[in-house]
């Protein structure tokens, strides 16, 4: 089992998660007891996490922790990894709880490694939530953690974090920034994920800036690193980002292949929270299109649907998102006021909205 573990762990260092994924089954089948038992499915969980495969990872996830004893510090950070993959489903609130948890665990006992990760992970989950400013504040503090600690990797993701809350918020230039940042760490350390994640940043950096050709290169780089590496999850948000590009620059017809390829990825991930962005992004091409009865009530299928996953799963910036198309639908100009109450600096005048 030892051997078979070692070897899938080295595939994990090169970013080839699929082939990992298959020799730590073999390992599992392999497993002697107990213990190796949980470390497999953990291992399981967390490459099948890294690939989009959510669900999986939150059934090895749940088994590794059954399999763990009670006051076990692996089954904490096991809790953090199934915190993560709930996060990723659209179960923020979840997240939150049981991060919240780990956050005071991990600060009981002066495990300053879980402590830097928990927090890291809460960020994420904050940012999904949609309260940005303070996700923005535990990506810093996690920064600083991980640099003490001598985590370079870790470093380049919180980075990552900063640089896609600080556009969601409204700081483009920031963004770029610590995008920029991630991207000649990452590259230094060659974390083939790593350079993928940073590139999508930086092109959608480059998005928000206008400059959409430079946007444009950089998601073709982070698309097929994505591919390559097997992430599902990632290169769809990056399809999207693409299909946005393409839309400012008026091919609305290869946009609108661009959202539904990233919508049909996030129907089989069960992303709900990426559905609602290709909802958005369809209806706007169908406003775009022509503003006859019909395309208007198309549209309005397509945000109002938006709206709807978004206020079913309580994503805060998403629901400002739909409010603000369906207000400028039904009125002819935006209300912007959605943005404030969240603290961010956004505000949109006409189709297309160049969503962060």
């Amino acid at each position: 089992m030892r051997d078979q573990f070692r070897k899938a762990q080295a595939l994990v260092r090169a970013s080839k998660y699929r082939k990992a994924l298959s020799s730590f089954r073999r390992a599992l089948k392999k497993a002697a007891d107990t213990s190796e038992k949980a470390e497999c499915h953990m291992a399981i969980a967390d490459t099948g996490r890294m690939t989009g495969d959510f669900e999986d990872a939150v059934v090895h996830y749940s088994e590794a922790i059954s399999l763990m004893p009670r006051n076990a510090p692996e089954r904490v950070d096991a809790t953090v990894g199934l915190a993560l993959a709930k996060r990723a489903l659209g179960y923020h609130a979840e997240a939150i709880k049981s991060l919240d948890k780990a956050v005071e665990y991990y600060s009981r006992k002066d495990d300053r490694e879980g402590l830097a990760f928990a927090t890291w992970a809460r960020a994420g989950a904050l940012r999904i939530k949609g309260d940005v400013p303070a996700a923005l504040k535990q990506f810093g503090e996690a920064r600083k953690m991980f640099k003490a600690l001598g985590d370079w990797p870790a470093v380049g993701y919180s980075l990552c974090g900063l640089g896609g809350s600080s556009r969601v918020r409204g700081d483009f230039e920031k963004s770029l920034k610590f995008y920029t940042e991630a991207n000649e760490l990452f590259s230094s350390l060659k974390d083939t994920f790593g350079i993928a994640y940073s590139h999508c940043g930086i092109g959608n950096a480059f998005r928000m800036k206008g400059d959409l050709e430079v946007a444009r290169e950089h998601f073709v780089k982070a698309s097929t690193l994505y591919q390559r590496i097997g992430d599902i999850v990632s290169f769809s948000y990056t399809l999207w980002s693409l299909g946005k590009t393409h839309m400012l620059s008026g091919n609305l017809p290869l946009a609108e292949k661009y959202f539904k390829d990233a919508q049909r990825n996030f129907r089989q991930t069960k992303d709900p929270r990426g559905l609602a962005y290709c909802r958005l992004a369809i209806g706007e091409v169908k406003l775009m299109l022509g503003t006859s009865a019909q395309r208007r009530a198309e549209a309005r299928r397509y945000f109002t649907e938006a709206r709807d996953i978004s206020s079913r799963w309580k994503f805060g910036v998403e629901l400002c998102h739909s409010e603000a198309l369906i207000s400028f639908l039904d009125e002819g100009k935006t209300d912007n006021s959605c943005y404030k109450t969240l603290g961010l600096k956004l505000s949109f005048g006409k189709v297309p909205f160049n969503i962060p």
